[in-house]
């Protein structure tokens, strides 16, 4: 299935196979970091990513999901992908500014053969939506939300769910249980936290319906705000940063 997806904000997959009793995948080679760790070392200087840059990288990572959200097969069915595991440690930022989505190893397929074992809960706790997080029936707007969480976090250092074990992590998220944005980043423009609600709706219907719609809304932000977010400043940023 990923080695199907081409998006310039998906990684590559070259070729699979099988060689001395090892399956392999081999991927287009990125040279950079992933969002978490851009997100850590903003934290461990005391500073946030700025705004621009990680709203530019949010946007383009939303596009690949969208991409992959709407993939078809070769008659042209819809294969309602579901990646499933978005953190900002599946996001990744290249020297040169590109952003790219990783790893799909447990993104869901209608067509596949094997479903995920009731009861069985797969990716992240911290960033997983409610409904995956009770096992139910999941569709792409539960990557809108975990990307929804990533931008939480990039935006305040703090990952809205972090609690002391699995199950209170679970318990915060199927209540919906966080600090307000505006509790821990007060200069944080109204439209961006605006974003962030909605996409963390607790109700699928409440958030974007696409990410699409999310990467659009982002765009909107960053084209009225006066500093652009292209892939030239993201490549700067990362240049400077590292």
């Amino acid at each position: 299935l990923a080695s199907a997806l081409s998006h310039p904000n998906v990684v590559q997959v070259l070729d699979l196979g099988f060689e001395e009793g090892c399956y392999f995948i081999a991927m287009e080679y990125l040279a950079g970091e992933d969002f978490s760790a851009v997100i850590r070392s903003a934290a461990k200087q005391r500073t946030y990513v700025p705004l621009n840059i990680a709203l530019k990288v949010l946007a383009d990572a939303a596009h690949g999901l969208h991409y992959a959200h709407t993939f078809t097969d070769s008659k042209g069915q819809p294969l309602n992908v579901v990646h499933r595991d978005v953190s900002p440690s599946n996001i990744f930022v290249t020297y040169s500014g590109q952003v790219k989505v990783l790893d799909f190893g447990i993104a869901k397929a209608e067509s596949r053969v094997t479903n995920t074992t009731a009861g069985v809960v797969k990716g992240k706790y911290q960033y997983m939506s409610p409904e995956q997080a009770q096992s139910a029936p999941i569709d792409k707007r539960a990557d809108v939300y975990s990307l929804g969480v990533c931008m939480y976090e990039a935006m305040c250092n703090a990952r809205p769910f972090a609690r002391d074990s699995d199950l209170a992590i679970l318990n915060a998220v199927l209540k919906n249980e966080y600090r307000p944005v505006r509790e821990l980043r007060p200069d944080l423009p109204e439209d961006v936290e605006r974003i962030i609600v909605k996409a963390l709706s607790p109700d699928p219907k409440d958030r974007f319906q696409t990410a699409e719609e999310f990467a659009e809304e982002l765009e909107r932000f960053l084209a009225v705000t006066t500093s652009g977010g292209g892939t030239s400043s993201v490549a700067t940023f990362m240049a400077g940063f590292f």
